[in-house]
């Protein structure tokens, strides 16, 4: 006579359910049967059908071919995962809609969300959904959905949809999202290196006691005018000031010193591609 058989945890209704119903596939066949058949290991398949953990979906093909069941069951054992992965992080969240972000906040908590809405699925399992390693690494997915960075490119961001299951047709405006941000954030950058430059300008021109109000507007507004050409913004920079005439060498070498300082803190505004997310006062506490 067979021992008998542990209780179903049902502590997440829906990882019990998906114990469930891998049980009832088994037809009287015992786990070592079920080994022999699939190459998994029985102590793997017992715990995939205790309700005690959640199988990955490789264990779960492995098991429901073993048992000779058919598409359909399979498709509703994956169903079952992936509710219960969500289940076990908080439950469903109302999705963001993509046209709604406009930074990178935003889209940090909306990428997050659409991982967690998909069943959390492992970083492998994503990897392979998006196309491979070349696509998408694993340490980049794992940086994303701790917000330690977002898709460098659109590519990034495509791959990562997929290996959340998001429709084809929903990734168009997933990328518009993408690119609002990616605007906003280097618009960001150029304002704070416009403001760098003319802090520095009056330092200088605070030491030299000059009190030229309409000099230092005018070479303000040659900054500012000379910051908004994104990239070229250190070339920018040296030619407002080649354009400036001044005859005073002290005043000249002066301002050749704040051009250089300007520069140097230029260099250490990061670009977009490793432009981190600040974390939340939840990640702070922890």
């Amino acid at each position: 006579m067979g021992r008998t058989a542990n209780p179903i945890n049902y502590d997440v209704p829906t990882r019990g359910q998906l114990a469930e119903l891998l049980r009832g596939e088994k037809a009287g066949k015992t786990y070592d049967d079920l080994a022999s058949l699939s190459g998994v290991s029985a102590a793997t398949l017992k715990r995939a059908a205790s309700g005690n953990t959640i199988p990955s979906e490789k264990v779960i093909d492995a098991f429901l071919e073993a048992c000779g069941s058919d598409p359909r069951t399979a498709r509703k054992a994956k169903s079952l995962r992936r509710h219960a992965r969500r289940d076990e992080l908080g439950g469903y969240t109302r999705p963001v809609r993509p046209v709604t972000i406009n930074t990178g906040d935003k889209l940090a908590d909306a990428l997050i969300d659409t991982y967690r809405n998909a069943g959390a699925p492992t970083y492998r399992e994503m990897q392979t959904r998006a196309g491979g390693a070349y696509l998408i690494s694993l340490s980049t997915i794992s940086r994303i959905l701790h917000r330690q960075t977002l898709p460098v490119d659109t590519q990034q961001m495509v791959a990562f949809l997929k290996g959340c299951n998001v429709a084809r047709r929903d990734h168009g405006e997933w990328i518009e999202a993408w690119r609002r941000v990616h605007e906003h954030s280097s618009n960001q950058a150029g304002t704070q290196a416009a403001l760098s430059i003319i802090d520095a300008i009056q330092n200088v021109m605070s030491e030299l006691r000059i009190d030229s109000a309409s000099l230092a507007a005018g070479m303000a507004s040659a900054v500012v005018a000379a910051a908004k050409s994104a990239n070229q913004i250190n070339t920018g920079v040296l030619e407002a000031f080649e354009n400036v005439r001044l005859d005073t060498p002290e005043l000249t070498a002066g301002l050749a010193s704040v051009v250089e300082t300007a520069e140097k803190r230029l260099m250490s505004v990061p670009p977009y591609d490793a432009m981190t997310l600040p974390p939340t006062a939840h990640e702070k506490a922890a």
